[in-house]
């Protein structure tokens, strides 16, 4: 018995209709096109259901941090918490953007905001030094000379110290640490020295400037220091000893 179902009654049936439809022969074209529009059917499911994945997918890295983020945060928060200035510890800190896993990892970033800032104030301070129109008193420029000098062997300290932590092995791990402890105290001792060199002078805002800008050097120096001893006393933690260093 053949099925007398015509091309435009099938087209305008539901999918249940359809397959009942199976239960009779149908003419080879009108099978085509049951085919057909079933794989459209099945296309347009899967569509609706990888809409679904990306919203939801898309919805929750929105709204949920990193675990690695939260970490981080927590890790310098805790280790900033008992440093020389600590809300100048965590604010630097928060904001690098390299990653912090570890006491390793915080007294690398530490050296490197201090050697950032040393380096702005080191080119500053030369800027400023061979300014041809600078009216300073004879005293002024002599500390202002001096200053120079002392921040750019700070700058170095503290390259030297960089470089140090970058190449840290266990067998050598005291030997280095003293070494970094050693730098950064120089670096501190130079960045002082500037200070001292303008006690006395004539104050104006070429003093001004230069003491607030080697007091924010001062400060991140320190903190690299006290991350640096922080390091040194972790040692013997397993984590550092495993890590690959």
């Amino acid at each position: 018995m053949k099925s007398s179902v015509g091309l435009h009654h099938l087209l305008n049936l539901d999918t249940t209709e359809i397959l009942l439809v199976d239960w009779f022969p149908l003419p080879e074209r009108s099978r085509k096109v049951e085919l057909d529009f079933g794989r459209k059917i099945g296309l347009i499911n899967m569509g609706v259901a990888f809409q679904h994945i990306v919203f939801f997918s898309h919805f929750a890295s929105a709204r949920t941090p990193t675990n690695a983020a939260t970490q981080t945060q927590d890790l310098v928060r805790s280790s900033c918490e008992h440093a020389s200035y600590p809300n100048v510890c965590i604010r630097t800190l928060s904001s690098y953007t390299g990653p912090a896993k570890t006491p390793k990892d915080l007294a690398q970033a530490a050296v490197k905001v201090s050697l950032s800032r040393a380096k702005r104030v080191s080119n500053y301070l030369a800027q400023v030094s061979e300014a041809k129109d600078l009216k300073i008193s004879k005293r002024q420029r002599g500390a202002l000379s001096d200053c120079v000098e002392q921040i750019s062997e700070s700058v170095e300290e503290l390259r030297q110290t960089l470089s140090e932590l970058k190449h840290l092995r266990v067998e050598t791990f005291r030997w280095q640490m003293s070494n970094a402890e050693t730098w950064v105290s120089a670096a501190l001792t130079y960045e002082d020295t500037c200070l001292d060199g303008f006690q006395g002078v004539d104050g104006n805002k070429l003093k001004s400037d230069v003491k607030r800008k080697i007091r924010n050097v001062g400060k991140v120096t320190s903190n690299a220091l006290y991350m640096i001893n922080r390091l040194d006393e972790s040692r013997d933690k397993t984590f550092i000893i495993n890590e690959k260093i």
